[in-house]
């Protein structure tokens, strides 16, 4: 098989990004943000502790 192009590269770097920006949800400062921080520590808490 052919090595990818640098289209590919891009691309995937691209949806990389997407994939991350959709991850950390709404922005900083917003009270969503806030709640949805308290419950990632929550989990990661649980998951440590054990």
């Amino acid at each position: 098989p052919s090595p990818p192009s640098l289209t590919t590269c891009v691309y995937y770097l691209e949806e990389l990004k997407v994939l991350m920006s959709t991850r950390s949800g709404p922005p900083a400062g917003s009270p969503v943000a806030t709640e949805q921080l308290q419950h990632q520590r929550e989990v990661e808490g649980t998951t440590t502790s054990q």
